[in-house]
């Protein structure tokens, strides 16, 4: 520990702990990890996508956006963000849905980092701290916001939680069982670089014994460009130029990279691989000294510089290389190197030209909140293989940067960078619009002693993932990992899989002398055996050792062969030995070969204490190709809702609850349901799918949210749609549209009530149903489509306008968008059909209602009075948090307020709100205890 003296205002104690990088995961715009990205830099590649103007349609750009002459189509937009393995991590597909891409990607990032640094299973219950950062909640204010009905049917509080940044590395400690200290951090552009700090600072003081550090951030969701604006600081080319004399501003990014940290001591006592050390980082803010909010600051950054320096006692020429924030700006470029040449002075520096100057932004773009990261992954990237990259697009410096009088030079090609005498060492710059700073100082990792040799005897080799086709690709990727050049030993392998990851449901294992003999074993056929997690082990003979192995082995099953009701794996010595029964069991394993025993038991699920089996071995860790996911598509591309008119925020009291019309003859024929991929009825009981739905004739009710265009929700998906047609115009059968677009809207109790009707029409008992939830009807469409005096058009289909999604917006908002919508509102009502279940399902409607409002801390009694303006006040804070009332809300509540009303339950007297003695007699509804 030393003294910062610099410091005019007071000193104080700065920790400068070394701090190990033991594993590392990032993902960028044509970069899924680490060795990519070491690919793009080699070849100094720019990754972002650009379009003109007549690819442009084909993306999905509007034509007059295409068309403005400040358009630049330079796409910011990271493949692969629509889709994400929820089961991995226990999410359900709406919850996955609804949880922003930005924290999906530092979830995948953290337990790849974890993977990289083989120790994804150690570090669940122990002391990890989770340090994290990520961008703007895009995907709610671009997707959720105009989803309506989807929205709405989320709740407040799941919103919430899926949003905002608070949850970001909660969500993380609580999926991978992280117990360390979890925050967000949140610096604008300089977040990446922020989270380090606050991690380096924990680890530092003991606050955990290890520590995930990173940032992920998605600038768009879309692949369209962006308008340039004159004096703005995006680039009217369409290129991130950092340092260039050509430079004209950024462009942006989208990715994230995330770090396992670990004191330097403790990550080489455990035998740790270790990509690179972290010497310090310093952190700093801009106050009020410079030209204004948004602007960089040059004292301040210089301040970071040279406190970096200090506090690490490293001499500033000794750094070889800088990753720069290098914004590629008029303003940002030449006070970044004029900061860096100033806090390289004032830390004694005196050499120049002697650093690589660089900036991953030319290669990656801009991605805002995980920029310092991605900087940082370079980092660790270029003094760990000893190479210097060139910056894409950077070819001619800027003169206005005067760089011969600086300590910098520009690099315009890949550079080896030896050892000289004292460790490769790269700093690493970052600020942020608003005024935080920091510098860091990554320095070479300590040469590691030789690895034990290989034992004599084999090795387990064990590969486990969540399905047997995820398990086919790992053990793909493993065999290609141990036959490179730079293989790991066989020792180190082994142990790291064995130790270093958790067993999943499929699992793999061989035996093998060597890696390029596992490697041969992996790419061959395996048979498939009966996993059960922690399946209990019998040992028929002498223990010999193996219950230190063994955790859950017993010689004492009962009298069926059973422990705890589970068949167990039985461990025997020979033929001699052998139980009664068939020999071909899967679940009899010869114990005479050790690791072969070893294997296949794991491979049945016993639990294998494998610390136990390397004890008398010195393994290290090494990093291994980490296990691919299963991505499924969760994502919510809805249109935005309806806006709030005088119409549709009129109290709806002329409105019935429920609409009713008789079919045409035939009704008492059974149907078959058929369903589109989205449907969000549950209950239906025995469906057929639409895609499979070629051959089916008589009776069908086609349940598909969105095929009727109803007026502010979502269209159906075009090709089902065109599935859909075919299968209305086949000969030989009769059908009856049933659009379920907001049937997401019901409580419970209405949903089961809903399913119910659905399945009484397909029995022929009941007339069928379609739901809209914006009133709350429930319309028939073949009804309206066989009134003569006022056909739908094209038989009841929307026009393709209307049913595309990239079109289906303002259009589609309003009411007369919909000509099915307008003629379904106007069914007279029947009265003689269905009163009870009317009068039922509008008190339910009520009550769930009313008990959202109790959840919301509002007083509903009889006599009770609040104002609307308090009931907003009251209902946002639960809404969002204190953040401002979400899109769509206000329609909600101003409809549930009038239907409160309509039912004699409420008083509206201009601003007053009066509660009415009747509430006291509603029922209560099932709401989730969490809401």
């Amino acid at each position: 520990m030393t003294v910062d003296t610099a410091d005019t205002a007071q000193s104080f104690p700065v920790h400068t702990v070394p701090i190990a990088v033991t594993g590392l995961a990032c993902r960028a715009i044509g970069v899924d990890g680490p060795d990519a990205l070491r690919r793009v830099l080699l070849e100094g590649r720019d990754v972002l996508a650009r379009h003109d103007a007549a690819t442009a349609a084909a993306l999905g750009v509007p034509s007059a956006l295409a068309r403005d002459p400040r358009y630049v189509g330079t796409a910011a937009m990271l493949q692969g963000q629509e889709s994400f393995d929820h089961a991995l991590f226990g999410l359900s597909l709406r919850e996955a849905e609804l949880l922003d891409p930005q924290h999906r990607l530092f979830l995948e990032l953290c337990r790849e980092a974890l993977e990289d640094a083989a120790w994804l299973a150690p570090a669940a219950g122990r002391r990890v701290g989770v340090f994290g950062g990520c961008g703007s909640p895009i995907y709610l204010m671009t997707r959720l916001a105009g989803a309506g009905a989807a929205l709405e049917a989320a709740g407040a509080t799941a919103l919430s939680f899926a949003a905002k940044p608070d949850f970001l590395s909660l969500r993380v400690a609580y999926r991978l069982d992280l117990r360390g200290p979890a925050m967000t951090v949140q610096t604008g552009c300089s977040t990446g670089m922020s989270v380090v700090q606050a991690a380096v600072a924990a680890l530092a003081a003991g606050e955990c014994e290890a520590a995930l550090a990173g940032a992920a951030c998605l600038t768009r969701l879309d692949p369209a460009g962006y308008l340039h604006h004159p004096g703005a600081i995006e680039s009217p080319t369409g290129r991130c130029r950092p340092f260039d004399a050509a430079a004209d501003g950024t462009v942006g990014g989208s990715g994230g990279a995330v770090v396992v940290l670990k004191r330097l001591a403790d990550a080489e006592r455990d035998g740790d691989h270790i990509h690179a050390v972290i010497r310090a980082v310093a952190i700093t803010n801009d106050g009020g000294a410079k030209i204004g909010f948004t602007a960089p600051g040059e004292a301040a950054q210089a301040e970071a510089v040279a406190r970096a320096f200090r506090v690490s006692g490293i001499h500033p020429d000794t750094i070889g290389c800088v990753e720069a924030h290098g914004t590629a700006t008029a303003l940002g470029d030449p006070i970044e190197v004029a900061a860096l040449t100033r806090g390289f002075r004032a830390a004694g520096g005196t050499r120049l030209a002697h650093a690589a100057l660089g900036s991953v932004k030319g290669n990656l773009g801009h991605a805002d909140a995980a920029a310092g990261m991605l900087s940082i992954a370079k980092a660790v990237l270029s003094v760990a293989h000893g190479e210097i990259y060139p910056t894409a697009n950077t070819t001619t410096a800027n003169p206005e940067l005067r760089l011969a009088e600086t300590p910098f030079r520009l690099p315009t090609a890949p550079e080896a960078w030896p050892v000289a005498d004292h460790p490769r060492r790269m700093a690493v710059n970052c600020y942020g619009m608003g005024g935080t700073n920091l510098h860091a100082i990554l320095e070479q990792a300590p040469a590691r002693a030789p690895g034990a040799a290989t034992p004599a005897d084999p090795l387990v080799f064990v590969l486990s993932a969540a399905d047997a086709e995820m398990l086919e690709a790992l053990a793909a990727r493993m065999a290609a990992a141990f036959r490179a050049d730079d293989a790991p030993a066989a020792l180190d392998a082994a142990f790291s899989l064995a130790t270093g990851r958790p067993a999943l449901a499929a699992r793999r294992a061989v035996v093998a002398r060597d890696v390029a003999e596992a490697a041969g074993l992996l790419t061959m056929p395996a048979p498939a055996l009966p996993v059960l997690r922690d399946r209990p082990v019998v040992i028929d003979g002498a223990d010999a050792g193996w219950s230190a192995l063994l955790p859950d082995l017993t010689d004492s099953p009962d009298a069926r062969g059973l422990v705890d009701g589970v068949a167990p794996a039985r461990l025997v010595f020979g033929p001699d030995n052998a139980p009664g029964g068939d020999p071909a069991d899967p679940l009899i394993v010869d114990g005479r070969d050790r690791m072969q025993a070893l294997a296949r038991l794991w491979c049945l699920g016993v639990r294998v204490d494998w610390t136990a089996v390397f004890r008398d071995t010195s393994p290290r860790r090494v990093p291994l190709p980490v296990m691919p996911y299963r991505p499924t598509r969760c994502w919510i591309d809805l249109t935005p809702a309806e806006p709030v008119t005088a119409a549709t925020a009129a109290p709806a009291a002329v409105t019935p609850a429920f609409v009713e019309a008789p079919l045409a003859a035939g009704t008492a024929i059974p149907a078959t349901i058929v369903t589109g991929c989205a449907t969000p009825v549950t209950g239906l009981g025995p469906t057929l799918p639409l895609a499979e739905a070629g051959a089916v004739t008589g009776r069908v009710l086609l349940v598909l949210p969105g095929a009727l265009g109803l007026a502010g929700r979502r269209p159906a998906d075009p090709e089902e749609l065109r599935q859909a047609r075919a299968l209305h115009d086949r000969p030989g059968v009769e059908l009856t549209i049933i659009d379920t677009a907001a049937a997401v809207d019901l409580p419970p109790a209405a949903a089961a009530a809903l399913a119910a009707r659905i399945r009484a029409e397909a029995a022929g008992d009941a007339p069928a149903v379609a739901f809209d939830g914006a009133r709350r009807l429930v319309l028939v469409a073949e009804a309206v489509a066989a009134d003569d005096a006022a056909p739908l058009p094209d038989d009841g289909w929307p026009a393709p306008e209307t049913a595309a999604p990239e079109t289906a917006g303002p259009e589609l908002a309003h009411p007369a968008a919909s000509a099915a919508a307008a003629r379904l509102a106007a069914l007279p009502v029947e009265p003689a059909r269905g009163p009870a279940l009317d009068a039922a399902l509008d008190r339910l409607c009520a009550a769930h209602s009313v008990a959202m409002l109790r959840t919301g801390g509002v007083e509903v009694a009889p006599g009770a009075e609040i104002t609307r303006a308090g009931l907003d006040r009251r209902i946002g804070l639960v809404q969002g948090q204190g953040q401002g009332q979400m899109q769509g809300w206000g329609r909600m509540l101003d409809a549930a307020l009038a239907d409160l009303a309509a039912d004699g339950l409420l008083t509206i007297a201009g601003d007053r709100l009066i509660w009415g003695p009747a509430v006291a007699d509603l029922p209560a509804p099932d709401v989730a205890a969490d809401r």
